[in-house]
């Protein structure tokens, strides 16, 4: 009885062999050379399947896009079970491998080759892998590599770095003399940066970032019909993101363009950079004494000073936080008022 136990579980290691499985340990996930079965998928359409012990490899087989503007995004979904897939060109050469683990969603971005044929493999990881899987080949925009190929964007943009090489050069096009915000936002990632230039490559903002979940944002002064350039840059592979545009009328920044104010109202105003200088006339009706306030609300130093036409007659400053109050007799006329100082918001109001 011994001897024919023996003999039968012998048997059955040698017929597992024969199968190209072994009881356990790591599965035989099949020769390219001996692929059998392989069926077509659609780029962008899920394929499910199946894997066990005794037809562990399913095979599949796409054709990329005409065009070199795709990144493909190899998925898997695996229900109850370690699977892997891999993807191969035609000549049978493993260009991308995806693990995912048991009831996990796993995916890699690659570049390939246009009008090109590729193969898709499916397989357990163990022996002992049985369950189901999703298979997707999805077919991404690829944004602009350069800043010639930029890809022009509207107020919102959703995009991805693909790999941490991958760099997405994007466009906006500004319809006046505004000051424009644009946000960067990390939906998924470990950190997204983001870069304003001109179209000669000069950078009109330094480069921000934002780690994952978070948000940052500059602010540039922009010249009407002029089209300005984003660079958006990611740590590691897959990084989701959000860029956001927002505009807004700036405060002339010359004396003779002064922006009309009234007595007692209250005038805001920003600073968006160092270098800038925002202009107001107001008009005093009546001889007497006035009040020029100014009110800095997050500018680590701002300066108002008071002209009448190229004249200056005083001026006064205001730290972080700090509300000043510049007081002067004045005739009647008009008077000009000029801020500056280092980027920042503030308030400004006249009185008597």
């Amino acid at each position: 009885m011994k001897k024919l136990l023996t003999l039968v579980l012998t048997l059955c290691c040698c017929a597992s062999v024969l199968c190209g499985h072994s009881i356990t340990g790591k599965a035989d996930e099949g020769k390219f050379a001996d692929k059998t079965n392989v069926k077509p998928i659609a780029l962008n359409s899920p394929v499910s399947g199946d894997i066990q012990t005794k037809n562990g490899n399913c095979w599949y087989t796409f054709t990329s896009n005409a065009s070199k503007d795709f990144w493909y995004v190899m998925e898997m979904k695996s229900t109850g079970l370690n699977s892997c897939c891999r993807l191969y060109d035609a000549d049978g050469a493993n260009i991308e491998t995806v693990y995912a683990g048991k009831n996990e969603t796993r995916s890699k971005y690659v570049k390939l080759e246009p009008s090109s044929v590729y193969y898709v493999q499916a397989h357990g990881v163990y022996d002992d892998s049985y369950g189901s899987f999703v298979l997707t080949m999805k077919a991404e925009n690829d944004e602009g590599d350069t800043l010639a190929t930029a890809t022009p964007i509207p107020n919102e943009y959703a995009g991805t770095i693909k790999t941490e090489n991958d760099v997405d050069w994007l466009s906006f096009n500004s319809d006046a003399n505004t000051a424009v915000t644009v946000t960067v936002k990390n939906i998924d990632g470990s950190g997204v940066t983001a870069q304003v230039f001109k179209a000669d490559e000069t950078s009109v903002s330094d480069s921000y970032y934002a780690g994952k979940a978070q948000s940052n944002e500059r602010t540039v002064l922009v010249n009407a019909g002029t089209t300005y350039y984003i660079k958006v840059t990611g740590y590691y592979d897959d990084v989701r993101y959000k860029i956001s545009i927002s505009g807004r009328v700036d405060e002339p920044s010359k004396a003779k363009k002064a922006k009309s104010i009234k007595l007692k109202k209250n005038v805001n105003g920003i600073l968006d950079t160092d270098d800038d200088h925002d202009w107001f006339k107001v008009k005093a009706n009546k001889k007497g004494n006035y009040k020029f306030i100014i009110k800095n609300t997050d500018s680590s130093s701002l300066f108002l000073s008071v002209y009448k036409g190229n004249k200056k007659i005083d001026s006064i400053y205001a730290g972080k936080a700090d509300s000043k109050v510049l007081k002067l007799k004045l005739k009647k006329g008009t008077y000009r008022i000029e801020v500056n100082g280092n980027a920042g918001k503030y308030a400004v109001k006249v009185k008597r």
